[in-house]
């Protein structure tokens, strides 16, 4: 792929998908990211109009 097909597919909206917990445990609240994606999806959100960021992100702290 092109770097101007690239930016033409990466056009639109950037949606991050939080890692969501259970708050009694802290374990991982997989159907509560799926509720979430489903309402996504079910509003309008698909790969025509928006990227959807899931995965880990990084941020360093510096003094």
């Amino acid at each position: 792929m092109d770097y101007a097909q690239l930016k033409k597919d990466l056009e639109g909206l950037y949606i991050t998908i939080p890692t969501l917990f259970h708050d009694e445990d802290l374990s991982i609240n997989e159907e509560g990211i799926r509720t979430h994606i489903r309402f996504l999806k079910e509003n309008g959100i698909n790969k025509e109009n928006a990227v959807l960021l899931a995965g880990g992100a990084q941020v360093i702290f510096q003094p």
